[in-house]
């Protein structure tokens, strides 16, 4: 009586643990689930400013003929390309 008792008592604190550890494991997975839909979340919002950086590159970029043109005309070519040369 005393082995099937041990016996039942192993089989009880092996069902606890056993509970435990899947509550545990749960509990992880529903945390590693949050941190993966705030990553993308992320993602999402770093791909949105990449964006916006690149546009605004190019807008930049689209202007320098004109800011080229504009000093040019102000403080003639020389000057301009004097200029130029020490901005590279």
């Amino acid at each position: 009586m005393a082995s099937s008792s041990a016996a039942a008592d192993r089989e009880r604190e092996y069902a606890e643990h056993t509970a435990a550890f899947r509550q545990e494991r749960l509990e992880l997975l529903q945390d590693i689930n949050t941190l993966a839909q705030d990553a993308a979340m992320n993602f999402g919002s770093l791909n949105d400013n990449l964006d916006r950086l690149i546009g605004l590159t190019q807008s930049v970029a689209a202007t320098r003929p004109t800011w080229q043109a504009l000093a040019r005309s102000t403080f003639g070519q020389h000057a301009t390309e004097e200029a130029e040369s020490k901005q590279s």
